[in-house]
């Protein structure tokens, strides 16, 4: 099969468990390019959390961001805007209320928090796990009033809440689904990321492909979490790394290489 679009996450996938995109995954990146192969990072990141390694990268064009609301054409405008309402933002604002939890709003391409629960003391609290702590320590936009802003938000393309307490996630996530128009996905333990349920990188990789006219059987797709399961599923080639939670693993179509052992380099060798 010859592939044409390599669509991988970033967290826990093309990042190494420091974090860390490795020279080797770069040298891969700039070699599919060559090769007339688009690589495109799918990511529940903003287009503005992306590091500049990947955004000013010249062997990078689209980037599928905020779980697949937005694709990010670096060389015109953005497509697939399949974004929350302002409506539906206040319905899961509404179902958080009772909840201890730590909400995360992408709104505009930019990160929006909440400024009094920015602390390694209230992450612990809430069970943010390190690769999000990073992302909000270096990207994230932290309002005084940042209630005030998500209920006056239209368009948001994706909340990512952390919870304290699991049982308060499953009651939510349950309450949560009964909205069609919201997508619900869990990126980590203690996790939900919502979405319009238009949105996902699944639908997202399958607009993009219809997009540059590439048959969604010569795309292959990596991820590691739940939130990755539509990417995987819709990919022509769908794979989990092997430190991927046990549900991705048993609908991809195969595992690969940890996080760890430069997944795009693996890709060059193995398809």
């Amino acid at each position: 099969m010859e592939y044409k679009i390599i669509a991988s996450d970033l967290d826990g996938t093309l990042f190494d468990s420091n974090g860390q995109l490795s020279r080797e995954n770069l040298m891969a990146i700039s070699e599919l390019a060559k090769g007339g192969v688009y690589f495109v990072p799918s990511t529940g990141r903003g287009f503005s959390e992306i590091p500049t390694t990947l955004k000013d990268n010249p062997d990078i064009r689209y980037y599928i961001c905020s779980n697949g609301a937005v694709v990010f054409d670096k060389m015109g405008e953005n497509h697939g805007m399949n974004c929350i309402s302002k409506a539906d933002v206040q319905f899961i604002l509404d179902t958080l209320a009772p909840c201890a939890c730590h909400l995360t709003v992408r709104h505009n391409g930019k990160i929006f928090a909440d400024s009094a629960f920015q602390t390694e003391e209230w992450w612990q609290y809430y069970n943010v796990w390190e690769g999000h702590r990073a992302v909000v320590r270096e990207y994230a936009v932290c309002l005084p009033h940042f209630k005030e802003y998500c209920r006056s938000a239209d368009r948001v393309e994706c909340i990512c809440v952390c919870f304290h307490s699991n049982e308060d996630r499953a009651v939510c996530k349950r309450q949560l689904q009964t909205n069609a128009r919201l997508r619900i996905a869990e990126g980590a333990d203690h996790n939900l990321e919502i979405m319009n349920a238009s949105a996902g990188k699944g639908n997202a990789l399958c607009d993009l492909a219809r997009m540059l006219g590439v048959d969604i059987a010569h795309t292959i797709a990596i991820g590691d979490s739940d939130n990755d399961d539509s990417m995987i599923r819709a990919a022509g080639r769908g794979l989990a790394v092997s430190n991927a939670v046990d549900s991705l693993k048993a609908v991809a179509d195969g595992v690969i290489c940890s996080n760890d052992e430069h997944v795009v380099r693996y890709i060059i060798s193995h398809f």
